[in-house]
This record gives structure tokens, sequence and C-alpha cells, in this order.
């Protein structure tokens, strides 16, 4: 589908979707609270600069299931900082109570409706340094939006865990970039397999491959 056309249906559609999400609130209040993050509008002053990871858990089961993804990328760097993105409150409650003792470490917002300007406010409050989406889901304007912004999207089923256990210090772009930025997800080492974007070490081959790719609408 073209995208301006996709991007006309959601403007469409926003007042049934609002409707709807304050229908959903009469049985789970979770549904009418930071409804203006679903929108791209933030409260409070931008978060201080630091390194940050973006991962995207819609529900109950992906942010459980990111749970050793986090808790890897907070080990390895220690001055780093999680966004955790939801779409539902149960989602958001869950990442609260797995990673409440983080502290400020690991912050926790909606994703908002997959609009560019929601979507580049988004990216322009939070400032991700990568976008993993532990599901496989299909967000045009939030794929273009990290890709005009030079924010790498990497499925989070992809992601070796172990890749992660040992603290390193960040590999920086030759010009400042993360190298998880690099379209063929790592150059090969001397026996021919690449490099793990984020870790630099050789990826191994099969199921647990890791695959990083530049998002493109």
């Amino acid at each position: 589908m073209n995208r301006t056309l996709y991007s006309f249906l959601w403007w469409l559609a926003l007042p049934l979707v609002l409707g709807r999400l304050w229908w959903r609130g009469r049985e789970e209040p979770g549904y009418r609270a930071q409804v203006g993050e679903r929108l791209g509008f933030y409260y409070g002053a931008r978060p201080a600069p630091r390194m940050t990871f973006m991962v995207h858990a819609v529900s109950v089961g992906e942010t459980r299931a990111a749970e050793p993804l986090v808790e890897a990328l907070l080990a390895r760097w220690p001055d780093c900082r999680v966004l955790l993105t939801h779409m539902t409150p149960t989602g958001r409650a869950t990442g609260r109570a797995l990673f409440a003792r983080h502290g400020e470490r690991v912050i926790q917002s909606y994703l908002p409706y997959d609009t560019g300007f929601m979507v580049r406010r988004f990216l322009r409050h939070f400032a991700p340094r990568i976008c993993i989406l532990m599901e496989t889901e299909v967000w045009p304007n939030l794929i273009d939006s990290c890709a005009k912004a030079r924010v790498p999207v990497a499925p989070g089923q992809c992601t070796p865990v172990g890749a992660f256990a040992a603290p390193r210090p960040a590999l920086r772009h030759p010009h400042g970039r993360s190298r998880a930025c690099d379209h063929d997800g790592g150059r090969p080492d001397r026996t021919g397999r690449r490099a793990h974007p984020l870790t630099g070490r050789a990826a191994r081959g099969g199921h647990g491959q890791h695959q990083v790719r530049r998002g493109a609408a």
C-alpha cells in the first residue's frame, strides 16, 4: 500500500481508534491513561541525553519475552537506558513490575499511532540509538522515520542474548553511528562469518544468527 494513502487512512480512522480506546477504558482504566503518548505528545522535561535502546513489546507476552534482552543490554552497557514501549496497559504494567528495580535506567511509553507526525515527535523526544521490535509487526511510518533519523531497526527475535553477556565498550561507527546502522548486518571476519552489529562478535550460522536490517518503507 502507498505510504501516503496508509497515513491518510490512519488519520481518517483516528477518531474511531480513540473512541475504541475510551470504550475499552470502561473495564480497563489503563486505556484512558497516558493517551497523549499515543499521539506523540509528552509532558514534562525531555529525558536527559543518554545512549537509549528502544525495545518495543506490544503486550504482556512480548514484554516477558523481552526480559532477557533488556537485562543483557543493561548489563553490557552500564551507562545506557532502555526505552520500553507498549500498546496495551497490561504490557506496560508487566514491564513496570519486571524492571522497577532498575529505576530510571528503564523508562516506558506507549508507542504512538503510526502516522509520520506522531512518530517523528516520538523519535525527537526520546532519541533512541536503535529500535528493536519484539514482534514482526509492520509499522511503515515508524520504519521510514527511523531510517531518515539513522536509527537502525532490528528484529528482537533474531537478537542472541548471549552476545550481550560480556561487558565491552560500545562499538562506534567511524562517523559516529552505531555499527548496527550498517545495512549488511556487520562485516565478515576472517572465517567469512558476519560480525554481530552491536557487539562485533562473529555470528553463528543457523537459526540463532542475528540479522539487523536498516528499515525502509
